[in-house]
Order: C-alpha cells, then sequence, then structure tokens
C-alpha cells in the first residue's frame, strides 16, 4: 500500500475509534444520583451526655452549661393550711386571713328553722348539736 492510502485508513480508523469510543463513553457514563439529588437533612442532634466535654445536642453549650445537664427543680412545697390571723396567705390560694373561705367558722345550727345552718347535712332536730339545746 502507498503512504497516503495507509494514512487515511488510518485516519479513518482513528475517527471510527473515537466516535464508536465516544458513543460508548456518553451511554456508559451516568453521573450519581447523590449528585442530582438535593443532600440529605443534617442528622438529629443527639441529647446532651453531661461529661464529654462536647455539645452533643448542638445547642451551642457543653455538659454542665447546658440547662439540659441541670437538676430538675424541686416540686413546690404543700400548702399549708390557712392561719387566719398572721397576715400571710399560708395556703397560697390569693386570699389573706378573713379573706380567705378556709377561716370562716360555719354559723351554729338553729334548731327550729328548718335550714341546715352548719352545712353538716342535718336540719333542726335531727343534727346532735340542737339534742342538748333548751
Amino acid at each position: 500500500m502507498n503512504g497516503r492510502l495507509t494514512n487515511i485508513l488510518l485516519l479513518l480508523a482513528i475517527v471510527v475509534s473515537a466516535v464508536f469510543l465516544g458513543k460508548v463513553l456518553l451511554e456508559e457514563v451516568r453521573v450519581p444520583a447523590y449528585l442530582t439529588s438535593p443532600p440529605p437533612p443534617p442528622p438529629m442532634p443527639e441529647s446532651e451526655i453531661c461529661d464529654d466535654g462536647i455539645d452533643n445536642d448542638l445547642d451551642g453549650l457543653i455538659d454542665m452549661e447546658d440547662e439540659d445537664c441541670w437538676p430538675p427543680e424541686p416540686p413546690p412545697p404543700m400548702p399549708e393550711p390557712e392561719i387566719c390571723d398572721d397576715g400571710i396567705d399560708n395556703d397560697q390560694d390569693g386570699l389573706i386571713d378573713m379573706e380567705d373561705d378556709d377561716c370562716w367558722a360555719p354559723e351554729p345550727e338553729i334548731c327550729d328553722d328548718g335550714i341546715d345552718n352548719d352545712l353538716d347535712g342535718l336540719i333542726d332536730m335531727e343534727d346532735e348539736d340542737c339534742w342538748s339545746a333548751p
């Protein structure tokens, strides 16, 4: 073969190879999904571990600086009974001394009016309070 034909055949082989190779490359190369989809959401923060020197819950506070590591508030104290002459709201209901219903004693039973005056559920002579009345 002469040199010119060899060069043409070689050039043709290169072009065919490039076309074939380009086609194969175009078909074979696929963009990975992680490059085309949005990134996953960041992981949820962990709860704070109070002795590791790390901000586990990602709130900017480390260990005992973080309120999550503080001991819980103690429960409020149980209310005391109202003392009716000390000027203090002992039972914490917002009412002081004689303003508080707890300081009002029921009326004594009137034994002939048909009313439960002392609010014990018994009326007049049914109430033991009237048995000794003259």
